[in-house]
């Protein structure tokens, strides 16, 4: 395990990244692990928000639905990056329920094949399209 300094890891990715011709955005991620995703809470400041975090690593939605919390934070950052809504990232329901229960990587190669030649991604490569190649 070797530390990085952060600001020094987002200069060298935004390098990479330009190279091969695809723009890079840095989204802040305030509120993103406080919102519920999987709520459709509105990826903001709330004085009470609709779900919390149970655990470490563990988000519960106002249902007790419980998933992994960086899958909450990722889902909301895509939000907060794109401005779609959940039926716009996923494409069914059950999309939303696999997205929960098994989360899908996503590698660089998946991102250049889905982008076009300004360096922007074809399709935003959604979560749509990420959960439904699993």
């Amino acid at each position: 395990f070797v530390q990085i300094p952060f600001d020094k890891f987002k200069q060298k990715l935004k390098h990479k990244l330009e190279a091969r011709g695809i723009t890079f955005d840095l989204v802040p991620e305030s509120h993103t692990s406080k919102c519920s995703f999987y709520d459709e809470e509105s990826v903001e400041h709330h004085e009470e928000y609709v779900g919390e975090r149970v655990e470490r690593g563990l988000f519960e939605a106002s249902d007790g639905t419980r998933y992994n919390a960086d899958v909450n934070g990722a889902v909301n950052m895509a939000r907060k990056a794109t401005g779609k809504p959940n039926s716009e990232l996923f494409s069914s329901e059950e999309d939303v329920e696999r997205a929960v229960d098994a989360p899908q990587r996503i590698s660089l190669s998946d991102l250049e094949e889905k982008s076009d030649s300004e360096g922007n991604f074809v399709g935003s490569p959604t979560l749509k399209e990420a959960v439904s190649d699993g």
